[in-house]
C-alpha cells in the first residue's frame, strides 16, 4: 500500500460503513490481525489468491457449459476490495495476474471436482473436459495427469475433438494418499499436442484430512435444537446424558446448568435466538447486501497454529475445502479487545463489521465454544467431520483457557427453558 492515501480513501459509497477504507490499518491492529498476518500487505496478497480461487471457478463453471460461448470480466479495477477486479486500486497487477491469463486461452482444460476435501485413503473419479474455442487440430493430443504424491496418468483426445464446443475427454480416476496432517495434494493436468508440445495446461489442489480410525466413540450430551442433527451425530458419537460435552442449537437452562458444573458445551448456531439478547453480542443471518457479501470480498479467516482449527487448516482464509460447513450466521457485537477468544471470523471489504464464526468464553465455571459453522454432513464431509470432532476435542482439553467471561448474572438472564 502506498505511503500517501488519495482523498477518496476517506469516503464511503454509497454511505455503506463496509466500503469503508479510512481506519483500515488501526482496524488491522485493533482486532489483532498482527497475530494472523504478518503485515496488511500480507493479508492484502492472501485475499487476492483467495478471490482468484472463486474467479477461477466461476470461469470453469461458465466455460463447461456447451450453451455459454462468452463471458465478460467486469470491474477492472478494484474499489471497494472486490473479487472481479484484475488490477488493484493503484492501477497494479494482482498477484494471479499470470494465472488469470492462463484461464483465457481459447483452449482451456477443466476438471469437474465434486467437491475439494477428502478422506485419505478415499477413491475419487474426476471427469475432464475441453472447452475448445481455438482452430488448432488436436488429432492424436493427448491428456496428461500427475499428482505431487506422484501418481500419473494418461489418455488420448477422443477423435470427435472438433473445434467451438466443449468436449468430455475422459476420466482421471485417483486413489487418494494417506495422510497424518492437513495436506494439500497437487493434480495437474496438460494436454500435449501430437508434437509434444504443452498446449494446455490446469492445476487443482485437493485438500486432504487423515481417515476416519474406527474405535470408542466421544460420549457426548445433546440439547434443545439438535433433532434435525441427532441422528447425524450419532453415525461418530456416543449420544448419552452423561456426556461431559453438551452439544446444542440453543442456550437454555439445561446447558446452563452443565456449565455451572464446571463442564464444557458447543453451541452451534442455527438460528438468531440461540444467543440471549442480554449477553451484549448477537447472532445474525447472512442476509442482505452487506452480510452476504453479494458486491464486496468477505473472507472467513481461521487460526491455523492453534487448536481447534489446527487440525483442518490448509490456510489461514478459508476456501473451498470448507464449502459443506459455510456458516449461515455470523456472531456481532464481540468488543475489539476481546478477538484473541474469537477462534474464527469474518471480515467484509476493509476489514469491516468483523465478526465471529467460532468463539470461546467462560460461563459460570465451565467453558463454552459457540459457532455458526454447520454440521449437517458431519459423518460424510471430511471438512464437517474433523472439525466438529476438533471443537469437542479442544472442549474437553486444557489448551481451551477463554478469558472472554460472562458474568453470573447474564447466565440465566433471558435463558429459555425446555
Amino acid at each position: 500500500m502506498p505511503d500517501e492515501l488519495p482523498w477518496w480513501f476517506q469516503v464511503s459509497f454509497g454511505e455503506r460503513e463496509v466500503t469503508r477504507p479510512s481506519g483500515v490499518l488501526e482496524r488491522f491492529r485493533e482486532y489483532g490481525f498482527t497475530n494472523l498476518f504478518e503485515t496488511f500487505n500480507d493479508l492484502a496478497e492472501q485475499t487476492q489468491w483467495h478471490q482468484f480461487i472463486s474467479l477461477k471457478y466461476e470461469i470453469e463453471s461458465i466455460r463447461a457449459q456447451e450453451s455459454i460461448r462468452g463471458y465478460v470480466i467486469t470491474g477492472i479495477t478494484d474499489v471497494h476490495w472486490e473479487v472481479n477486479g484484475v488490477l488493484d486500486m493503484w492501477r497494479k497487477e494482482k498477484v494471479y495476474a499470470e494465472e488469470l491469463a492462463s484461464l483465457q486461452h481459447p483452449d482451456l482444460l477443466i476438471c469437474k471436482l465434486e467437491r475439494q476435501c477428502f478422506f485419505g485413503g478415499e477413491q475419487t473419479n474426476i471427469p475432464v473436459l475441453l472447452s475448445h474455442y481455438s482452430d488448432r487440430d488436436l488429432r492424436g493430443a493427448i491428456v496428461r495427469w500427475s499428482t505431487r504424491s506422484g501418481a500419473r496418468g494418461s489418455f488420448v483426445l477422443p477423435p470427435e475433438a472438433s473445434s467451438h464446443c466443449m468436449i468430455e475427454l475422459g476420466t482421471i480416476s485417483l486413489d487418494i494418499p494417506q495422510v497424518n496432517e492437513p495436506t494439500v495434494e497437487r493434480l495437474e493436468v496438460e494436454v500435449r499436442l501430437s508434437n509434444g508440445h504443452r498446449w494446455s495446461e490446469n492445476a487443482y489442489d485437493l485438500c486432504v484430512l487423515p481417515a476416519l480410525v474406527a474405535g470408542e466413540k466421544t460420549r457426548v450430551r445433546v440439547g434443545k435444537g439438535t433433532d434435525e442433527m441427532r441422528e447425524t451425530l450419532a453415525s461418530r458419537l456416543d449420544i448419552h446424558e452423561s456426556g461431559e460435552i453438551f452439544i446444542a442449537a440453543t442456550f437454555d437452562q439445561e446447558m446452563a446448568a452443565h456449565l455451572e458444573r464446571g463442564k464444557s458445551a458447543i453451541l452451534i448456531v442455527n438460528s438468531e435466538d440461540a444467543i440471549p439478547e442480554s449477553w451484549g453480542f448477537v447472532a445474525r443471518e447472512r442476509v442482505g447486501t452487506e452480510l452476504d457479501g453479494r458486491w464486496f470480498s468477505n473472507y472467513n479467516w481461521i487460526r491455523p497454529d492453534k487448536p481447534p482449527f489446527s487440525h483442518v487448516a490448509f490456510s489461514k482464509i478459508l476456501g473451498f475445502e470448507s464449502r459443506q460447513v459455510a456458516p449461515h450466521y455470523i456472531v456481532q457485537g464481540i468488543n475489539p479487545s476481546n478477538f484473541d477468544d474469537v477462534l474464527s471470523g469474518i471480515t467484509y471489504g476493509w476489514l469491516n463489521h468483523n465478526s465471529a464464526l467460532a468463539v470461546q468464553l467462560k460461563v459460570g465455571a465451565g467453558r463454552l465454544l459457540i459457532t455458526t459453522y454447520r454440521f449437517d454432513r458431519y459423518g460424510t464431509d471430511p471438512y464437517a467431520t474433523h472439525l466438529l470432532n476438533a471443537l469437542i476435542g479442544y472442549a474437553a482439553s486444557d489448551n481451551c483457557k477463554p478469558r472472554l467471561q460472562l458474568s453470573g448474572e447474564l447466565l440465566t438472564s433471558g435463558v429459555s427453558a425446555n
